[in-house]
């Protein structure tokens, strides 16, 4: 949007439920490679610890692990926190004592002191990091479809590029939307769906 790109948001809930998980989940960003007081220690060797941790995320859980994008997964997600105080946030260190699965090789560096973890300061009881991102389009007029869940994706069958959306608003017909620079798919915790 920022760029000159015409932006649409389709969300499956309704507007007063919005954002699924992010809504209510602990608000950390991941910053990796950062110790609790915002200093920068993303040297090789922690960054690498945390792609191995990454990677060990999805071994064995019935899908091949493409090691380029975990790599590119921790190398710009350092970037989180810059991102979120380039919109105008206001970013608190977030207290995550050890990683989910401590026995995994690596895991010592995504524990803090190398962890992390930050969220957005602000005086909401819950879900800060999701109305500071929601007041964003706002802030930009995008258009959010809610109760609109994709349901499909339009792709061209010889070169397998995605050209759209297929989406079913509640109480309408289904609709074809066309994309004409790209489509981002984000699927949350699946523990929200009803």
């Amino acid at each position: 949007s920022d760029l000159g790109a015409n932006v649409l948001v389709l969300e499956k809930a309704p507007q007063n439920f919005a954002g699924g998980n992010s809504r209510v989940c602990g608000q950390c960003v991941w910053v990796p490679g950062t110790d609790q007081n915002g200093n920068v220690v993303q040297s090789p060797s922690v960054l690498y610890n945390e792609e191995v941790y990454f990677a060990q995320m999805g071994d064995g859980q019935g899908f091949p692990t493409d090691t380029t994008l975990i790599q590119t997964l921790v190398q710009n997600s350092k970037d989180n926190k810059t991102w979120f105080e380039g919109l105008g946030a206001t970013m608190q260190y977030t207290i995550f004592p050890q990683p989910f699965y401590p026995q995994f090789m690596g895991a010592w560096a995504v524990s803090t002191p190398y962890g992390g973890s930050w969220s957005v300061k602000t005086t909401q009881p819950y879900g800060g990091n999701w109305f500071f991102l929601e007041s964003q389009l706002a802030k930009r007029n995008i258009n959010v479809m809610y109760s609109t869940p994709a349901v499909g994706l339009i792709q061209n069958p010889t070169t397998g590029e995605i050209a759209g959306v297929v989406a079913n608003p509640s109480g309408g017909a289904t609709i074809n939307i066309k994309a004409n620079k790209g489509v981002v798919l984000c699927a949350g915790g699946y523990e929200y769906n009803p």
